[in-house]
């Protein structure tokens, strides 16, 4: 999954949030630019990783 938002760039107040948000609503099947069968999302923010399933 690729996360096209602008990543850090276009993040808030709160690093890394956004883009975790954005991971679970695209595993989720709710995203407003859904990718297809979507089953794994890796969310990075400085040095936080974060590994979502479905």
């Amino acid at each position: 999954m690729t996360n096209t938002n602008g990543g850090l760039i276009g993040e808030g107040c709160i690093h890394g949030l956004n883009l975790t948000l954005e991971a679970v609503r695209r595993l989720r099947g709710h995203a407003a630019n859904q990718i297809d069968a979507a089953r794994t999302g890796l969310v990075t923010s400085s040095r936080t990783v974060v590994v979502l399933t479905r």
